[in-house]
């Protein structure tokens, strides 16, 4: 499949015309990347916009003890790098190669050049990042409501066994002074 086949999947570009996406696709660089091969580091400065021809990246980012977390697992005709060209700040996220991917880069100039020369990108790529954030929005609220439930019944749980425990002393305790009034 040529540049352009792939670039007509790819949401941000599907609206434009062959000529355009040939002349877009020109200046695009292929990369291939083996299973488990960093993409992008976090931090890094953005210099270049990625879409994935073939394979399956992961976006991760680590915790603050060290593990891995998955924020999202892109596929074909998904792009990334585009937030640290348009902001200026470094990267993210990283991203790693899932499985044998390519890809195909367009660098920052040529990037910021298509959404001024096709403002059907610049429209379609706020579109995809209203969709994101929104979709971050939902799993912001579900991890919140997750905890909230989590510290509701942490703080129910901990009343009760508070309360059996002190009942539990309180019972032992009526029953020693029972047996102390009865010389037992």
């Amino acid at each position: 499949m040529s540049k352009v086949e792939h670039l007509r999947k790819v949401p941000i570009f599907s609206d434009l015309s062959d000529s355009d996406l040939k002349k877009i696709s020109k200046k695009m660089i292929s990369r291939l990347y083996e299973k488990g091969k960093m993409i992008l580091l976090e931090q890094s400065q953005g210099e270049t916009f990625f879409i994935i021809i073939s394979g399956v990246v992961k976006v991760t980012r680590l915790s603050d003890d060290g593990r891995e977390v998955i924020l999202a697992i892109l596929g074909e005709s998904d792009f990334f790098g585009e937030m640290s060209l348009l902001d200026g700040e470094g990267r993210s996220a990283n991203i790693v190669a899932n499985e044998k991917s390519e890809v195909v880069t367009l660098s920052r100039s040529d990037f910021l050049d298509c959404l001024q020369k096709y403002p059907k990108i610049a429209i379609a790529l706020l579109e995809e990042l209203a969709v994101r954030l929104r979709k971050s929005d939902q799993h912001i609220e579900s991890l919140f409501t997750l905890s909230a439930r989590y510290c509701k019944y942490g703080w129910y749980f901990k009343r009760n066994c508070f309360e059996n425990l002190k009942a539990t002393r309180n019972k032992k305790s009526s029953q020693t002074r029972w047996k102390e009034s009865n010389h037992i």
